[in-house]
């Protein structure tokens, strides 16, 4: 077990405040994946979870943010364990609630995505191919987000695509 005695004898209050990652397209990679459902509607779908693994072009070397309490925070690249940072990107694949069949916009989506990737996925079923996709490269374009509970910016993915 890890000794936190220097942890705990630490002074309250003198913690930095982890740096919120910029908006970027970065090369990323699938680390794995999970078959998931939707909380209120019930729709099935499949969630991968992505770690960058590099920075994006248009990435700044360095940057600031005022924080909740308007106290700035000063940033560099270097702040940003990459892959630490783990995100997530959902297919949902919603049912036609009359017939209860899977609609084909979904699946449309997700094959769009799948032709960016350099899978070989003709013939397999969709339950084949979700995890055939962990460890596969992937352009991650992030987008920066107001939480208006928290009212805190935040880094979400906004669309992935293949690296073949």
């Amino acid at each position: 077990m890890p000794d936190f005695s220097k942890l705990y004898q630490k002074p309250v209050g003198e913690a930095k405040r982890p740096p919120t990652m910029p908006g970027m397209t970065a090369p990323g990679i699938i680390r794995q994946y999970e078959i998931v459902e939707s909380r209120e509607k019930k729709t099935p779908g499949v969630k991968y979870y992505i770690s960058l693994t590099g920075w994006g072009p248009e990435a700044p070397q360095s940057w600031s943010e005022i924080d909740e309490d308007g106290k700035k925070w000063d940033y560099t690249r270097d702040d940003i364990d990459l892959g630490r940072r783990q995100f997530e990107y959902s297919f949902w694949f919603p049912v036609d609630a009359s017939t209860g069949e899977p609609s084909t916009m979904g699946m449309y989506m997700f094959e769009q995505f799948l032709k960016t990737t350099s899978i070989s996925w003709e013939g397999m079923s969709y339950e084949q191919v979700f995890p055939s996709l962990v460890g596969s490269t992937v352009n991650v374009e992030l987008v920066q987000q107001l939480n208006p509970t928290s009212n805190r910016v935040y880094t979400s993915i906004n669309k992935i695509s293949g690296l073949k």
